[in-house]
């Protein structure tokens, strides 16, 4: 906002002035010199209108000129489909049935709301009797913080715990990390990448669904306000800002 309209008294805003900067930063962009699409240019928008309502609430302006300039739509990515208790248990008891516990405790602890790249960074130090410790993330097997870089327990169920218990008493390798390859190193993308491709693809085609294991998180958000918890207690235990 500053570099381009920063020169100007508040009186001196119009609706003209502040076409004319939205059309620059879909040129140009802002300072990293990148053009801005639609939600960049919208929050540039948000961020100056709140100034400009604060300047109008204390009289230093007559009307709020963002009010009057036509913002850029934007498209919304297509919503997440939470998938069904009911169904994630199928799945998981028909991982069981082929015996196939690893694939059964991800998609368990994927439905407790932990992100693929925090599962894949799990330890089996983070797993307390009641709680999960998400504080790490893994890609192509570098550690890494969380997504907004915070930490957070999640509450577990004793169900869960003594899945993983079993898991672990059934891993022949022994490793700090939950999920590893016969060889003991840490999962990383290229298996988390064959896994969807070898058992979820298989496994959502047999139990009629058609979303990523992406969906198993917003399961988990369904489970908890469907269970009385507001949403920043929601937001809490989800691992958002």
């Amino acid at each position: 906002v500053l570099p381009h309209l920063g020169g100007y008294q508040l009186n001196e805003l119009d609706p003209y002035k502040i076409v004319q900067w939205q059309a620059i930063l879909e040129r140009k962009g802002s300072a990293k010199k990148k053009p801005l699409g639609p939600s960049g240019r919208r929050d540039g928008l948000i961020v100056l209108s709140g100034c400009l309502k604060e300047a109008k609430r204390n009289g230093f302006i007559p009307t709020n000129p963002v009010e009057l300039v036509d913002w850029p739509p934007v498209h919304r990515a297509r919503a997440i489909r939470p998938i069904p208790l009911s169904v994630v248990e199928g799945m998981r008891a028909d991982l069981l049935l082929r015996n196939d516990r690893r694939s059964a405790a991800l998609i368990s602890v994927l439905t407790y709301g932990l992100r693929p790249g925090e599962a894949l960074a799990l330890e089996w130090a983070d797993v307390t009797d009641r709680t999960i410790l998400v504080d790490k993330s893994s890609s192509f097997r570098v550690i890494k913080e969380t997504k907004n870089r915070r930490h957070r327990s999640v509450r577990v169920s004793p169900a869960l715990k003594a899945e993983l218990q079993e898991l672990k008493r059934h891993t022949k390798i022994l490793s700090k990390h939950v999920f590893v390859l016969k060889n003991g190193r840490p999962w990383g993308t290229t298996a988390w990448d064959n896994w969807r491709r070898m058992v979820w693809d298989k496994l959502k085609e047999r139990h009629g669904v058609d979303q990523t294991p992406y969906a198993l998180r917003h399961t988990f958000a369904t489970l908890l306000v469907y269970a009385g918890n507001v949403r920043h207690e929601v937001a809490e235990q989800m691992g958002d800002s």
